[in-house]
């Protein structure tokens, strides 16, 4: 049996190898379930945040969203991402460390500054 998948190889021979890496192949499935399950609670409760968020706290609540919105793309397996809300623009990518905890993973966030903010011309 013999299993080829982008970041997991695995060949197995004779009966008890098989079922063992059989059983494997339905563990990792599961997982993968249950990240993707977590994601999308992850989603909906940074949103969730964002939108209710009480007057005088609304940085703070697009903070915590972004944190779980990178929470959610980490469970998934996201490596590229960039998104932005108002006050905080975040942007994720692999760095080319390569996987295993090689340590390549860059995550950035940043408020925007005075130089990019645009502003609409009053009547």
């Amino acid at each position: 049996m013999q299993i080829k998948e982008p970041r997991f190889s695995a060949v197995a021979k004779g009966d008890h190898a098989v079922s063992q890496l059989a059983s494997l192949a339905v563990e990792r499935e599961k997982t993968r379930r249950l990240l993707i399950g977590a994601a999308c609670v992850l989603f909906v409760v940074a949103s969730l945040v964002m939108v209710f968020s009480p007057n005088g706290r609304e940085s703070a609540s697009y903070i915590l969203g972004a944190v779980l919105i990178v929470m959610a793309l980490g469970a998934i397996g996201a490596s590229h991402f960039k998104f932005s809300l108002p006050g905080v623009e975040v942007e994720g990518h692999d760095g080319g460390g390569g996987g295993g905890g090689g340590g390549g993973e860059d995550i950035s966030a940043r408020a925007p500054t005075a130089g990019n903010v645009h502003k609409l011309p009053r009547d």
